[in-house]
């Protein structure tokens, strides 16, 4: 709930309560009178302390505030460098419930490239807990990727961007706020299959996920640690996650504007065999836009850079570097 649904809800509570102090007083049960009161003040407390947050955000209001990326734009990192500046820079960006290490296969090909390369690590993602996902939202990914993005350009003379799955539709809506060189989408997450398309809908709901998500916390993304085992997993990954950053990145989905995003170039890469990424959607996502480019892998699913070939590799590097 947003911060004065949770403010209205305790003042509700605090009535009800002082109401309920009211009725124990004239049932003369002392056990009932003690109860109401500490919980009378508890709520009190609480509410003292909602009302003197948004006290402070009100304050905060004569500052620049940013919805998409749920900041305020003097509060962004700052970097200061000398001249002269890498005459280009590469941003990575990694898919969901993964980390940056997802992107060795690709990586090791700009070893020697001469080129600026970051590849950060998304909020939530790669800890050795799942407290991060529990509270995370979509705004907090966003603002990875943007903060990194201009953080490189006082870098770099020139940036391009490479998203997978889930980080290639990060890389889309960055494309919103920045115009990027070249951008190279590996099997962009951007829609959900019409097998998902009902338990995306019950799960951006806001009413509707409070009551899952009470029964069902967490979301399993696969089984492939618990079918495989954990020795033959060859990358970091969650395989189970909280239902909180599968709610955000299904509404991350439809917070991007593709009409709105800048480039000059784009390469999009597809895994022939994918269930995840909807192919065909990418197809009609971006018929509208000039300059874009698709291949498709035609026996490689949705982990393309774990499975291409080095001639598909080179390939992409040749379109970065090119």
């Amino acid at each position: 709930m947003q911060k004065f649904e949770k403010y209205k809800v305790l003042i509700i509570l605090q009535t009800a309560l002082l109401f309920a102090v009211l009725v124990s007083v004239q049932s003369k049960s002392v056990l009932l009178i003690v109860i109401s009161i500490l919980l009378l003040i508890s709520v009190s407390i609480r509410v003292y302390l909602e009302r003197r947050i948004s006290i402070q955000f009100k304050a905060l209001e004569k500052f620049e505030y940013d919805a998409n990326t749920d900041d305020y734009s003097n509060t962004r990192p700052v970097i200061i460098t000398p001249l002269p500046k890498y005459k280009h820079g590469i941003l990575f960006i990694h898919g969901f419930s993964a980390v940056p290490t997802e992107f060795d296969n690709l990586l090791s090909k700009f070893k020697d490239s001469g080129s600026f390369i970051y590849a950060p690590l998304l909020t939530g993602f790669g800890k050795g807990d799942l407290r991060g996902l529990k509270n995370v939202k979509y705004s907090d990914w966003v603002r990875d990727v943007l903060n990194s993005y201009d953080l490189m350009t006082n870098i770099c003379e020139s940036i391009d961007v490479a998203g997978h799955s889930m980080g290639g539709l990060l890389v889309c809506k960055l494309a919103e706020f920045r115009k990027i060189n070249k951008i190279v989408l590996t099997a962009p997450y951007l829609t959900v299959h019409k097998s998902f398309s009902l338990k995306k809908k019950l799960l951006i709901n806001p009413a509707i996920y409070f009551i899952l998500s009470f029964f069902l916390p967490y979301a399993i993304k696969s089984d492939r640690i618990g079918n495989e085992g954990a020795e033959k997993l060859s990358r970091f990954i969650y395989d189970i996650v909280p239902a909180n950053c599968v709610k955000e990145l299904w509404k991350l989905q439809e917070m991007v504007n593709y009409s709105k995003i800048q480039f000059n170039k784009m390469l999009i890469v597809l895994g022939g065999t994918d269930t995840t990424t909807v192919n065909s959607e990418v197809y009609e996502i971006f018929k509208p836009h000039e300059n874009v480019e698709f291949i498709t892998l035609q026996t490689v699913g949705h982990n393309i850079i774990e499975r291409a070939e080095e001639k598909d590799l080179d390939f992409i590097r040749k379109f970065l570097l090119n």
